[in-house]
C-alpha cells in the first residue's frame, strides 16, 4: 500500500508539470501572468484544505516555523525559475532541481537519521542520476548556446533549495511536536499565499510601471497587465487543477514521510514523477521522445524499481 500511495504521489507530481505547462502555453505573456499563477494556486489550495479541515487549524510553534521556512524556500525556488530561462536550458536546470530533491534528503536520511542503505539502493541512486543527466543530452540537430556562468549559480541554488524542501518536510513529519499533516499544509499554503501576494504587489507597484514607461519611451503602446474574462477563467481553471493535484500529491508524500525512510521515499518519487511527466508531455503536448530520452526513461524505471528491494 505504501508503494501504491507514493506512486500515486508521483503521478500527481507529473500532473503538476502538465498544468504548469498548460498555464505557460496558454496564459503567460508577461511577468504579471507568471506571478499570478502562485497567487491563484495559493488561494485555491488554502481554501481547499481549510474546507477539508472544517475551517479549523491546529497550531504548534514547531510546525508554523517549519511551514514558514518551507514556504520561503519554495518562494525562492519560484524566483530562480523565473530568471533562469534567460541564461540557459530549462531542462538542465530541471535536472539539478530533481537531483537536489532526491540526493540531499537521501544524504540526510543516512547521516542524521541513521537510515541503513543496501546495495540495491546505492545502485538505484547511481542509475537515477545517470538517467537524469542522459535526459538532457541534446539531439545532433538541436542548436544550443553555451550557458552563461550565472546559469550554473542558479542550478546550484535550485539543487540546494529543492533538497531543502524535502528535508524540511521530513523533519516536520517525524517531529514529536508536529501538528497533523493537513493542518501543516494549511499553514504552508497560507505562508506561500502571503509571499506570492507580496511578490505580485511589488510587481504591480514597481516593475510593471517601469516596464510600461520603457515601452512608452520607445513609442510602443501598452495596456499594462490586463486579462480578458476568458483568459482569467482559463487561468482559474488551470490553477484549480494544479492546486488539486499538487495538494493531493504532497499530502500523500507527507503521510509517507512519517514511516518510509528518506533514502527510499524521495528517490522513488523523483524517478516515478519524471517517468510519468515525460509520457504526459508526449500525450498532451506531442513532445518527441528521442533515443537519449528513451534510454533515460529505461534507466529511471530500473533505478526506481531497485528502491523497492
Amino acid at each position: 500500500m505504501d508503494y501504491f500511495l507514493i506512486t500515486l504521489s508521483a503521478v500527481c507530481v507529473a500532473a503538476q508539470f502538465t498544468f504548469n505547462k498548460l498555464y505557460q502555453k496558454n496564459i503567460v505573456k508577461s511577468t504579471g501572468e507568471l506571478l499570478l499563477f502562485p497567487l491563484i494556486t495559493g488561494v485555491i489550495a488554502t481554501l481547499l484544505f481549510l474546507c477539508l479541515n472544517g475551517f479549523a487549524v491546529a497550531y504548534s510553534s514547531f510546525s508554523v516555523i517549519l511551514a514558514a521556512a518551507e514556504a520561503l524556500i519554495l518562494f525562492l525556488s519560484m524566483l530562480c525559475g523565473i530568471f533562469v530561462v534567460k541564461w540557459g536550458r530549462v531542462s538542465v536546470y530541471t535536472v539539478f532541481m530533481m537531483l537536489g530533491g532526491m540526493f540531499l534528503p537521501y544524504l540526510y536520511g543516512v547521516i542524521f537519521l541513521n537510515e541503513s542503505i543496501g546495495v540495491f539502493e546505492i545502485v538505484g541512486m547511481i542509475v537515477l542520476i545517470a538517467g537524469l543527466f542522459l535526459s538532457v543530452i541534446p539531439d545532433k540537430n538541436e542548436k544550443t548556446e553555451k550557458p552563461k556562468p550565472i546559469f550554473y549559480v542558479f542550478c546550484v541554488a535550485i539543487f540546494c533549495l529543492n533538497g531543502g524542501v524535502s528535508i524540511v518536510s521530513k523533519v516536520h513529519q517525524i517531529g514529536a511536536e508536529a501538528v497533523p499533516t493537513q493542518d501543516f499544509m494549511i499553514w504552508l499554503y497560507a505562508f506561500q499565499l502571503a509571499l506570492a501576494l507580496l511578490c505580485f504587489l511589488v510587481y504591480l507597484l514597481f516593475f510593471r510601471k517601469k516596464n510600461a514607461a520603457a515601452s512608452n519611451a520607445e513609442g510602443e503602446s501598452t495596456a499594462g497587465f490586463v486579462l480578458s474574462k476568458r483568459i482569467l477563467l482559463l487561468a482559474l481553471g488551470i490553477g484549480a487543477g494544479y492546486a488539486l493535484v499538487s495538494g493531493a500529491g504532497y499530502l500523500l508524500q507527507l503521510n509517507a514521510a512519517k514511516t518510509l525512510p528518506a533514502t527510499m521515499l524521495y528517490p522513488f518519487i523523483t524517478g516515478g514523477s519524471i517517468l510519468f511527466s515525460t509520457f504526459a508531455a508526449r500525450i498532451f503536448f506531442k513532445e518527441k521522445i528521442n533515443l537519449y530520452t528513451w534510454i533515460s526513461l529505461a534507466l529511471m524505471l530500473c533505478g526506481t524499481i531497485l528502491f523497492i528491494f
